[in-house]
């Protein structure tokens, strides 16, 4: 019995249960990943599964609860969202802060850049450091300005 096989067995059996409890698999939200090295992905066929007459799309990554996960496992995608969202975040509070207080500044920094860096950081903490210092860069100083 092939792996590709059995998946789609337990992928039967998955939708039959939420069907005698009155759920609904969304075929549209549901996709297949094979996680792996860059190598052994290059070797493994791309699973075809079935929903409910419906083909899941294979996918090299995707997003579920904010966290970008990739099939080998590097986290340089998410990296690039959370870099790219703290500096649009940080260009906003730039672009208010003649108008605000020290303390309010700190205040929306700590509520709205802050968790960025620490939802899910645990997951993608262990990247390689070129990609860590991504998160740093909106923090270093502008060369033409000189400062923050």
């Amino acid at each position: 019995m092939t792996i590709e096989h059995v998946l789609q067995e337990e992928l039967n059996s998955l939708n039959n249960w939420f069907h005698k409890n009155g759920l609904i698999l969304n075929c549209s939200k549901t996709n297949v990943m094979v996680f792996g090295t860059s190598q052994s992905l290059g070797k493994t066929s791309r699973p075809v599964l079935k929903l409910s007459d419906s083909f899941l799309p294979v996918k090299e990554f995707c997003k579920y609860l904010g966290v970008i996960f990739h099939s080998n496992l590097n986290w340089h995608g998410y990296i690039d969202s959370i870099a790219s969202n703290v500096s649009c975040r940080l260009g906003l509070l730039s672009r208010i802060r003649k108008f605000i207080s020290i303390d309010v500044c700190k205040y929306l920094h700590n509520s709205i850049v802050q968790p960025l860096y620490e939802y899910c950081n645990i997951v993608w903490s262990n990247s390689d450091k070129t990609y860590l210092d991504k998160l740093l860069t909106p923090y270093l100083p502008n060369e033409r300005s000189g400062h923050l």
